[in-house]
């Protein structure tokens, strides 16, 4: 999950950038676009394998959480899940 986020992310980027680009610029040339969607999506998977994000830990977190935390939302949420009792 954290990879396809990556992913996407990495594709709009690349879309923002080719938007905003000048007429004649590179990164408004077609040439090569497959290229680049497989390197972004080897850079996301990579990024994802050293969970650079932390979203898969932040999923787990969130579907782990014990009853009194999730009764009380405005209870604050540890960081670690080992400080939680």
């Amino acid at each position: 999950m954290e990879g396809l986020f990556i992913t996407q992310m990495l594709k709009e980027m690349r879309k923002s950038t080719e938007q905003i680009s000048p007429e004649g610029s590179i990164f408004k040339d077609k040439i090569g676009t497959d290229m680049l969607d497989l390197a972004d999506t080897m850079v996301a998977d990579s990024m994802a394998s050293q969970r650079a994000f932390g979203i898969a830990d932040m999923v787990v977190r969130q579907l782990t959480l014990p009853a009194s935390v999730s009764a009380n939302p405005a209870m604050p949420f540890p960081l670690n899940p080992r400080e939680r009792s």
